[in-house]
């Protein structure tokens, strides 16, 4: 499957997942528009004003709520729960792509900068990684960004998905796979490019220079 998820310069495409950079804010052909970014804005502040995990520690029932989310259906059920306890429900791009990347479609993706770009094309490729139809010891998903800069950004915006879903998993009983995401660039030392080969990450952000490579 390939996805595309641009607002901007058009991602290199690959095997499961490309994105673009994101420059300015426009309304999508999904008919994404600035009240939507406003509350997203608000859905943002409220969530940096939780502790991380709160509502995971709590033990939230999202049975009622998996079951009116009809584009999660694909996912394994403990990444449903985390991103509706997260989240609370999938923005318009995600509730349109979703199904899509699950039948195994390509996609273009294009909607405003903070509407779930970013999850809309990782997190179908993480449950496939924690329902093991991903391999998490090598590369599985693969980010390319026309800027090191907005590489290592999205390396570092998956951290905390990654740790919370780590948690959820370990607090349900279940297994979760070491799913770890790596930035490599001209500016990837040596060392750190002989440790990649050793142990690979199942989530690689690179450029397109690198990749060529």
């Amino acid at each position: 499957v390939e996805v595309e998820v641009v607002l901007g310069p058009l991602a290199f495409p690959h095997d499961i997942v490309s994105m673009a950079t994101n420059r300015g804010q426009v309304n999508s052909p999904m008919g994404l528009g600035s009240c939507w970014a406003a509350r997203q804005k608000e859905r943002a502040a409220r969530r940096r004003a939780e502790p991380a995990g709160a509502d995971l520690a709590a033990g939230v029932t999202m049975a009622g709520v998996i079951e009116n989310a009809a584009c999660l259906q694909s996912f394994h059920p403990l990444v449903r729960e985390w991103f509706l306890s997260r989240y609370g429900s999938p923005t318009p791009v995600q509730e349109a792509a979703w199904p899509e990347i699950a039948a195994g479609r390509h996609v273009l993706a294009l909607a405003p900068t903070g509407s779930g770009k970013t999850l809309t094309a990782f997190l179908e490729a993480i449950s496939r990684i924690a329902s093991g139809q991903l391999a998490a010891d090598r590369v599985s998903a693969l980010y390319v960004s026309p800027l090191k800069a907005l590489g290592e950004d999205v390396r570092r915006n998956l951290e905390r998905p990654l740790e919370e879903l780590a948690r959820l998993f370990a607090a349900r009983g279940e297994a979760w796979p070491e799913v770890r995401a790596a930035t490599r660039s001209g500016d990837t030392s040596q060392a750190d490019r002989r440790r990649m080969l050793k142990r690979p990450p199942a989530i690689l952000v690179t450029t397109p220079e690198s990749l060529a490579l």
